[in-house]
């Protein structure tokens, strides 16, 4: 959902580069790297120390949640 203002609902953001991996481990199969300040939607499930996200092109993975702002 767009709020109006280029940015979407539940938008955070990686405050460094990092892995969007498709499972929420280190180990898992990356999807794509997300640069530094690229918004994502988080898209409510958490686990093991990662949030899971959805990007603007609709991929979806799972980020380290220490390396997310809003």
């Amino acid at each position: 959902t767009n709020t109006g203002r280029g940015l979407l609902a539940n938008e955070v953001c990686p405050t460094s580069r990092v892995n969007l991996p498709e499972a929420p481990s280190t180990s898992g199969r990356v999807l794509e790297v997300l640069p530094a300040g690229q918004g994502v939607q988080a898209t409510g499930g958490r686990q093991n120390g990662f949030t899971q996200v959805a990007t603007r092109g609709g991929r979806q993975g799972w980020v380290s949640s220490q390396f997310l702002s809003v």
